[in-house]
């Protein structure tokens, strides 16, 4: 028994050791070890390690049956040897982090203290075996006190808020519109045409140049950059999905700068296939810096917000926040419940809101021949097509769903605000009905000249698909304008679509290689022209210099002046201060009833695989 009670000592302190070198090698990564992460490997971890303890004392006790020779000592020694060589010879870095008594991981020291504890523990038992019996078991106690003692503190620990200056507002009004996939490379041969007839006045009296991009170009990431002037690996979020524990809205950190050595990603593979990790679109959890409207609200200033990428769960505003799954429809058909929490800010707001989200089963047949050559029996068939991968016929009624819900919602924000004699809030929105019929049906638009192959029939039949997007998107955009009022109106893209090779054999349209977004703005706060330079980062400079809020000195870029009026300029004064600090986190989430409708929208788009 003595035996057996030191396997399963040496198994809990390697599992605690495991978990404190993945803590101290993921520290600067993107996603850090976190409490509820940390628990969540350490319970697994400790499962395989008891499990293990169990079948070498079996082991041991068949062979001194067998020998009639004492080789538990032999094996336990072993064992601890082989957890010190794996630990301090597979993964130097974070053990040097670790033994230096306080090191990266949140909670440096009690992590450097449990983890040298533990060595010492194991230490222990490898040189003097059962002779120091009393010393190991106080030293294993003393190292799982204090991990715990590093997990527990962590779960209620909350950055320290900024502290905001006292400022003078620009009075400026601001109504920012996403066009999510737009390019200058069609959208200027459109305006030749005069397709684009609001976009056209906008241009001509404003300042306009492309916007650089990030690779990989994903949406989530590039959208919450624009509102954090920080790069993905600092604001949190880096693409389309993330790894959680099941249950849990903490995303678990990738394998990249985990323990070596002790067979994580086999573990990580079997948690998978038991369903006890799962993949599930990114959300505003993940985000770790504040945003605009987490700015706007400090210094109370009313905002709006529609659509923004990962903004879900809603967040508390001074306005109202209406996140990225408002317009999933919970489709009974489909096997969705009620309405999820937080789909809105104030969450009432969701009843007023509910209306006019547009069903998929309400798209009509002259609503997709003003986007395609289709007829009455086309039509009906899809509206009964099943999700294909890129294919038109199956996605325009999601795609225009989508698309309607959010023009019906944005315009009612702004007319009600009318409605009640007052000025409508400053107003965010992202548009993604362009970038999602670009990624079906660029290859059939009249907008390029290489159609991959493609018949004539089907180019003739879906030619018009990508310009009708941005016809549609530009009669909004009028429609915008109007209803908001005099004011400062900036057009973004966070990037736009190009022929891209894909293996040598592949050719598709696609912006994984990151073509450039537009920007163009104006009002009376911007200038006119072209002006070259500009990239995601600057859009919060741009923004808070607009209302005259500080710009943090930790923002990746500074204001670029050039776009702004000269006289403008000249009455606002720049302000500057050190840092918005850290996003103060939230208690964990329950997980979503939608999240697998959403993976299987963006595996349609082809942003999964």
């Amino acid at each position: 028994m003595k035996l057996l009670e030191r396997f399963l000592w040496l198994a809990l302190l390697a599992a605690c050791g495991v978990v404190l070198l993945s803590a101290a090698g993921v520290a600067d990564r993107v996603t850090p070890l976190e409490s509820s992460t940390a628990l969540f490997w350490w319970r697994w971890l400790l499962v395989v390690a008891v499990g293990t303890s169990l079948v070498l004392s079996a082991i041991t006790w068949v062979l001194e049956a067998a020998t009639k020779r004492p080789v538990g000592a032999a094996i336990l020694w072993m064992s601890g040897l082989a957890f010190l060589w794996i630990a301090l010879a597979l993964n130097p870095a974070p053990s040097l982090r670790l033994l230096s008594l306080g090191g990266a991981p949140p909670g440096g020291t009690w992590a450097s203290v449990a983890f040298c504890l533990g060595l010492l523990a194991i230490v222990v038992t490898v040189f003097y075996g059962a002779r120091r019996g009393w010393v190991f078991r106080t030293l294993a106690m003393m190292a799982c006190a204090v991990f715990v003692l590093w997990v527990w503190p962590r779960q209620v620990e909350q950055p320290a808020a900024a502290t905001l200056p006292s400022i003078e507002p620009t009075g400026q009004r601001m109504l920012l519109i996403g066009l999510d996939g737009a390019s200058w490379r069609y959208l200027d041969p459109l305006m030749e045409r005069g397709a684009l007839p609001n976009i056209q006045r906008l241009v001509e009296k404003g300042v306009r140049g492309p916007l650089k991009t990030l690779r990989p170009a994903l949406s989530p990431a590039l959208w919450t950059t624009m509102v954090t002037g920080q790069r993905p690996r600092d604001h949190g979020i880096i693409g389309h999905e993330v790894t959680r524990a099941k249950g849990d809205y903490r995303s678990l950190p990738g394998m990249g700068g985990m323990a070596r050595g002790f067979g994580l990603k086999h573990l990580q593979a079997i948690l998978k296939r038991n369903g006890k990790i799962v993949r599930s679109p990114a959300t505003r959890v993940e985000r770790r810096v504040p945003a605009f409207w987490n700015i706007a609200t400090g210094f109370e200033t009313p905002l709006d917000v529609v659509n923004w990428w990962a903004t879900w769960p809603a967040e508390a505003i001074l306005g109202r926040m209406v996140t990225d799954r408002t317009y999933f429809w919970r489709w009974a058909a489909r096997g969705f419940g009620e309405v999820e929490d937080a789909v809105t800010f104030p969450e009432p707001l969701y009843q007023e809101l509910a209306p006019m989200v547009m069903r998929p089963d309400e798209v009509t047949l002259g609503m997709a021949q003003a986007f395609m050559e289709v007829d009455a029996q086309q039509f009906a068939a899809m509206q009964e097509a099943a999700y294909r991968h890129h294919e038109i016929l199956s996605e325009f009624k999601y795609y225009y769903s989508m698309f309607e819900s959010h023009h019906r919602i944005t315009l009612f924000l702004l007319e009600k605000a009318r409605a009640g004699g007052q000025t409508p809030s400053d107003l965010m929105v992202i548009f993604r009905l362009v970038d999602v019929t670009s990624h079906s049906s660029l290859q059939f638009s009249e907008l390029v000249s290489d159609h991959l192959d493609n018949s004539p029939e089907e180019l003739e039949r879906f030619g018009k698909v990508v310009t009708e997007s941005y016809r549609t998107l530009d009669r909004v955009v009028g429609e915008l304008l109007e209803a908001f009022g005099e004011g400062n109106v900036i057009l973004v893209s966070d990037h736009g679509f190009g022929l891209e090779n894909r293996k040598k054999t592949r050719r598709v349209y696609d912006h994984r290689r990151g073509p450039d977004g537009i920007f163009l703005a104006a009002g009376p706060a911007f200038g006119t022209g072209e002006v070259a330079g500009l990239s995601l980062f600057h859009v919060l400079p741009i923004l808070l210099f607009l209302k005259g809020f500080p710009v943090a000195a930790d923002m990746v870029e500074d204001v670029p002046t050039g776009v702004f009026d000269s006289e403008f300029l000249a009455r606002h004064p720049m302000l500057t201060m050190d840092t918005y600090g850290a996003l103060v986190r939230e208690r964990s989430i329950g997980e979503s009833a939608v999240d697998e409708e959403m993976m299987q929208r963006l595996k349609a788009l082809g942003y999964l695989d």
